[in-house]
C-alpha cells in the first residue's frame, strides 16, 4: 500500500515460496525486495535467484549481517535489531515496517511526494517510540482482555489497508506462541 500510495510504484506482495511457481511478468524496470530476518530462508533465496536470473534489481531487508541475502542482493538495508530470542520474531517485523516506511518516503520524495507530506510522515515515524511506550503502558488492560478470552479456540484478525499486514502478523504470532488458530 505505501509504495503505491506515496511513491506511485505498482507493487505486488508474494509469498517467497510461491514466487518461482507463479512465473510473474517481470522486466528490467522491475525490482524484487526480499525481506528476511535471518537472510538464509530457503524460499526467499530461491526467489532471489530466480529474479537474478531474469536480470531484475534485487534488494534486501535483513537482520543478519553477512547473511546470504545480504551478500547476493544488489543493495539492501540491515535492521540492526539484534538476535531474536523467542520463536515469534517481533522485533524484526516492527523494524521491517519502519524500513518499508523509510524506503517509501525516500522513493516518494524522488517522485511526486510533496515536501510537506514527506515531513509529516517523517515526524510520525520519529514519534513511533512514544506511541509504542503508550501502548505498552496498557499492560493491565491487555491482561484483562487476555484473562477474558484465554479459553477461546479460534480468533479472527481483521484489518484493512495498512492494517491488513498487521492482522496477518498478529494471527501468525498467536499461532506461534499459543498454538491456537
Amino acid at each position: 500500500y505505501m509504495f503505491e500510495e506515496y511513491a506511485g510504484i505498482p507493487t505486488e506482495v508474494e509469498l517467497a515460496s510461491e514466487f518461482r511457481y507463479r512465473k510473474p511478468v517481470l522486466d528490467k524496470t522491475s525490482a524484487l525486495l526480499c525481506v528476511s530476518q535471518s537472510g538464509e530462508t530457503a524460499d526467499s533465496l530461491a526467489a532471489l535467484q530466480e529474479a537474478r536470473r531474469k536480470g531484475i534489481l534485487t534488494l534486501g531487508f535483513v537482520n543478519a549481517v553477512g547473511s546470504t541475502i545480504a551478500r547476493v542482493t544488489d543493495a539492501g538495508v540491515y535492521n540492526h535489531i539484534g538476535p531474536e530470542i523467542g520463536v515469534a520474531s517481533t522485533k524484526a517485523f516492527s523494524s521491517q515496517i519502519c524500513l518499508f516506511a523509510l524506503l517509501t518516503l525516500f522513493l516518494g520524495r524522488q517522485r511526486n511526494l510533496s515536501l510537506v507530506m514527506g515531513q509529516r510522515i517523517a515526524r510520525e515515524l520519529q514519534n513511533m517510540p512514544v506511541l509504542v511506550k503508550k501502548v505498552l503502558r496498557q499492560d493491565k488492560v491487555i491482561q484483562k482482555i487476555a484473562r477474558k478470552y484465554f479459553k477461546a479456540k479460534d480468533f479472527f484478525f481483521l484489518g484493512r489497508k495498512y492494517n491488513f499486514p498487521l492482522a496477518l502478523e498478529g494471527a501468525l504470532k498467536l499461532k506461534e506462541i499459543s498454538y491456537i488458530h
